[in-house]
């Protein structure tokens, strides 16, 4: 037999209550809020520790085939850009005369040598960023101070604004090598 339904009593509100309550969703969501991006910070560091590990430079591409100039390298022979059409090559901009300028890069470039040392296609081109000041001279003093040399490692010149123009246009570096208080800007 079915008994006869109970009115319904409207709950009594407890301010106390409601505050504990309000409180303890408060303390779960700032927790759960701290948890998240602690997790978030772990997996970002985690992410560049891998990415830093297999880096791969800022631009991958081709140098334009017309993108053809002399240069002099460290040893004072002439070479052409298109001698290295066909190989796989490394390029940066350096000024040998301020060797903290380019320590990174040196540090890297000299890492990429030791690895590709049994590649015949493998060959890092060092571009001077002053090629009046910086000569065949101090570039194969730089070489030898490194312990490299052709036909693997090149230190080339040319003149200035080729240089210059080669590295903005071809490389795509961010800014054109300039000097400003009696030292080089330039990407390295």
């Amino acid at each position: 037999m079915r008994t006869p339904a109970e009115p319904l009593v409207p709950v009594e509100r407890d301010p106390r209550k409601l505050r504990r309550t309000a409180l303890i969703l408060v303390v779960i969501m700032i927790a759960s809020g701290i948890l998240i991006l602690m997790s978030y910070q772990k997996w970002g560091r985690q992410q560049a520790e891998k990415e830093f590990q297999h880096a791969r430079p800022g631009i991958v591409g081709r140098i334009d085939n017309k993108a053809e100039f002399g240069v002099v390298r460290q040893d004072a022979s002439g070479a052409k850009i298109s001698e290295l059409f066909g190989k796989v090559w490394v390029v940066c901009g350096v000024s040998v005369k301020d060797p903290d300028s380019w320590k990174a890069t040196r540090e890297v470039l000299l890492r990429l040598n030791q690895r590709y040392a049994d590649n015949d296609d493998f060959r890092v081109v060092c571009f001077t960023v002053d090629p009046n000041q910086e000569g065949n001279k101090v570039l194969d003093a730089a070489a030898k101070e490194l312990g490299v040399g052709l036909p693997k490692w090149w230190f080339a010149g040319a003149g200035e604004e080729f240089v210059h123009k080669f590295l903005k246009n071809q490389l795509k570096l961010g800014i054109m090598p300039h000097k400003k208080d009696g030292k080089w800007v330039y990407d390295s």
